[in-house]
């Protein structure tokens, strides 16, 4: 297909383009701007593969977390995994071809399909387009481990990778219509490879200051050098873009405008004259704050019919660089994209979850060094008795008695602590230096989870050797575990009790807190100026309940601009901002296992609600729900 206005021709159907984005310092909005065209793309019926290729410091999977099955990549095996597999197995063949006249020329065939490794992003594209993502590895303890044992140069110089790599190419090609690359910043192996061996084309993403921009022209001039064809021809389409663009300070906007120019524009060939011109005033993102706060996608928090938008900016660099505008068949609706936002709005953070049967889960986290042999079996077991003993309905899961034999423990430890009221972390030096309980811990933390850690040894190091989530939580010392005696835990399982009874209090819908601070502090209106606050609430167990609140505007009016509601903190978070962007409703969705007061604030605050749920609303309307 040809551009109409550069002349840029791309290539056809299953003969995939690969475009790498790259910025030469971080904070450029370059894994921004990909996330966006990936949608863009897949809006306008194209197949898209999206590569995480910034292993040491990843986050393209945050922008599309609300449409994936493993949205904190605990169990998703990415593009380190990929690069690990192929180099054993290179060195496998390496072993076994010496001495041999085999020249085993394919024998990497079976490692070159990189899509084994892609995970779809789970959202129905009207035109049949799609998304893969290939995440940069499975984000638990020894990812880090992973990345920094990786040897680019023995992957290129011993191993055989540059070759591999161009039937890697070659297979993307075949599969993708586009296949975008967020790279590595800076100067590094990875980027090289992103930026110099792998692309069609390259985005350069940068901001308008000195150093951002002679860092990327420095790096633009050398892979457009190392793909210079031999007859001297560029071979790489390069695509300079300014991003978060302040317009305060004018005069020196306007120069480092011209120093952006002056530096890239000798790379832009694949431009006629007449493009130029308008090339670099649409290839410019202003600075938009709402983005800098959350990872959420433009066509969904931006509505198409502003010009003056994220959305606006992505779809002129779509149209510029992919030939693609965002059709019509790929609009949402005002309902359709309040609901994305509200998605959005969860996904960033995970409350903990009630045990359904209302019985209470421990969860024992420790290394087994801590606890061998015989006596070790016997100290956990007094701490089992002891805790069921005061807990007749605690159920205990030590994983050492649990995991399946040959089975993955990655995805045992997974649903044992999704099942878990509760975590006990025993701390040991050792302990510290397990991956497994590692990953417990943060896992733990990042579920909402109560994590209570248990230190064996008096060590003063062992705390700031924590996890940062973990580090403020006070503990206990049970510095002799084979010496444990009931006088010896009753600290722990009493506090263990009283966490019980309160989380399988009784709700209280008849009466809020009469401490709540939320009281009167909004208006005490839920109805104000035709703007009304309501709540809709859903029974979800005999303890907890789901609460719809939707903000809707006066009839003939609709909603603009940021809409904030203000909620208690088990909800967690204490402040939801949903942006509404002319709509007649915007609403959100919590749980709770009481009443409590939600006040909103609208219109840049000259507006605010106030519903008291205790009072406002019925008992009817709780037992008796009716969805919309």
């Amino acid at each position: 297909m040809i551009n109409p206005e550069d002349g840029v021709s791309t290539p056809n159907d299953r003969n995939g383009r690969i475009v790498t984005f790259y910025s030469y310092k971080g904070g450029t909005g370059r894994t921004m701007a990909l996330a966006n065209l990936a949608w863009l793309l897949a809006s306008s019926g194209k197949q898209v593969l999206v590569i995480d290729w910034d292993l040491e410091a990843p986050g393209l999977h945050r922008y599309f977390r609300p449409f994936l099955d493993d949205p904190e990549l605990a169990e998703t095996r990415g593009l380190i995994d990929f690069f690990q597999e192929f180099s054993e197995g290179s060195r496998v063949e390496q072993n076994r071809r010496r001495g041999s006249t085999d020249a085993g020329e394919h024998w990497f065939d079976e490692y070159v399909d990189l899509s084994r490794f892609a995970v779809p992003v789970d959202f129905e594209f009207v035109r049949g387009g799609s998304i893969d993502l290939i995440a940069a590895g499975r984000q638990g303890p020894s990812y880090g481990i992973l990345v920094n044992s990786m040897n680019w140069n023995e992957f290129y110089e011993r191993l055989g990778g540059g070759v591999f790599m161009e039937h890697v190419k070659q297979r993307l090609r075949r599969d993708y219509d586009f296949i975008l690359i967020d790279s590595r910043t800076g100067l590094s192996d990875t980027a090289g490879i992103c930026t110099i061996q792998m692309p069609d084309d390259m985005v350069v993403c940068m901001t308008l200051n000195r150093q951002s921009i002679e860092g990327a022209a420095a790096v633009t001039a050398s892979a457009d050098k190392a793909r210079r064809k031999p007859t001297g021809e560029p071979g790489l389409r390069i695509w300079p873009v300014a991003m978060r663009v302040e317009l305060a300070e004018k005069d020196r906007l306007e120069a480092a405008r011209r120093l952006f120019r002056e530096r890239l524009s000798p790379y832009v060939w694949q431009l006629n004259r007449n493009a130029r011109a308008a090339y670099w005033h649409n290839m410019e993102v202003l600075y938009f704050p709402y983005y800098a706060y959350e990872e959420i996608l433009a066509p969904i928090a931006d509505s198409w019919r502003s010009s003056n938008t994220l959305l606006a900016a992505m779809q002129r660099i779509g149209s510029r660089i992919f030939g693609i505008w965002y059709s019509e068949a790929g609009r949402l609706d005002d309902r359709r994209r309040a609901e994305l936002i509200a998605r959005f709005a969860t996904s960033t953070v995970t409350v903990a979850t009630p045990s359904p049967t209302g019985g209470f889960t421990v969860y024992l986290s420790y290394c087994h060094a801590d606890f061998p042999g015989l006596d070790g079996w016997r100290a956990v077991s007094v701490l089992k008795d002891e805790i069921t003993s005061m807990i007749p309905s605690a159920r205990i899961f030590n994983p050492r008695e649990e995991w399946t034999l040959g089975g993955d423990i990655r995805s045992e430890v997974t649903v044992g602590i999704r099942e878990a009221d509760v975590l006990l972390a025993f701390v040991s030096r050792v302990a510290l230096r397990s991956d497994r309980c590692q990953f417990e811990w943060r896992l733990a933390s990042e579920m909402g989870k109560v994590v209570i850690p248990v230190f064996l040894e008096k060590d003063d190091l062992l705390r700031s050797r924590l996890p940062s989530s973990l580090e403020s939580v006070i503990g206990l010392e049970l510095i002799e575990p084979f010496h444990w005696e009931s006088i010896t835990l009753q600290p722990l399982v009493a506090g263990l009790k009283n966490l019980f009874q309160r989380r399988n209090a009784s709700p209280n819908y008849s009466a809020g807190d009469p401490d709540d601070p939320q009281k009167g502090r909004w208006g005490g209106q839920p109805f104000v100026n035709g703007y009304q606050l309501a709540a809709r609430v859903q029974e979800l167990d005999a303890k907890w309940f789901e609460i719809e609140l939707t903000v809707s505007a006066p009839l003939g009016n609709l909603l603009e601009g940021p809409v904030e509601f203000h909620l208690p903190p088990w909800c967690g978070e204490t402040i939801r901002k949903v942006v509404a962007d002319r709509v007649s409703f915007v609403s959100i969705k919590v749980r709770s296992w009481r009443a409590f007061t939600v006040g909103v604030r609208l219109n840049k605050g000259e507006t605010c609600l106030e519903l008291d749920l205790a009072t406002d609303v019925s008992m009817a309307e709780y037992h008796n729900f009716i969805a919309s």
